[in-house]
């Protein structure tokens, strides 16, 4: 019984620091001043609340500062690059794209997919003559 929480609790004690050392936040929060550290990781939860790629954002600061960036700098370039997504995301659904959330599963409208194969159909015939 003995040997056996020793072994659970390695188990536990290793899996947990494995779990740090993946982290991205923890990471930054090591590499980076508490204050600029603070700021970048409330822009990634930001961005991953409006759905943005929160991820690209995180390998992005980490890459910033294993290179030897500034704080401040790495702190710009996340600031930046959040808002380009913004920006990109905004503009994607003027043009009319819909966002991922709101798009139905071919499951869920059988008779739009049908429409929309028919439609396809339609316009390759006209192109190509088929």
């Amino acid at each position: 019984m003995k040997q056996f929480l020793i072994g659970a609790t390695l188990l536990f004690a290793s899996s947990a620091s494995a779990q740090n050392a993946n982290d991205p936040s923890a990471r930054l929060r090591q590499v980076l001043p508490a204050d600029v550290a603070q700021h970048v990781l409330a822009t990634i939860a930001d961005a991953r609340s409006h759905s943005l790629p929160a991820a690209a954002l995180e390998q992005q600061a980490l890459k910033l500062a294993r290179n030897g960036t500034k704080p401040a700098d790495v702190e710009k370039s996340i600031d930046r690059s959040a808002e380009n997504m913004k920006k990109s995301k905004a503009a994607l659904e003027k043009a009319g794209r819909k966002p991922f959330r709101d798009i139905k599963t071919m499951k869920e409208d059988a008779p739009g997919v049908e429409r929309a194969s028919e439609e396809i159909k339609a316009r390759y015939s006209r192109l190509f003559g088929v």
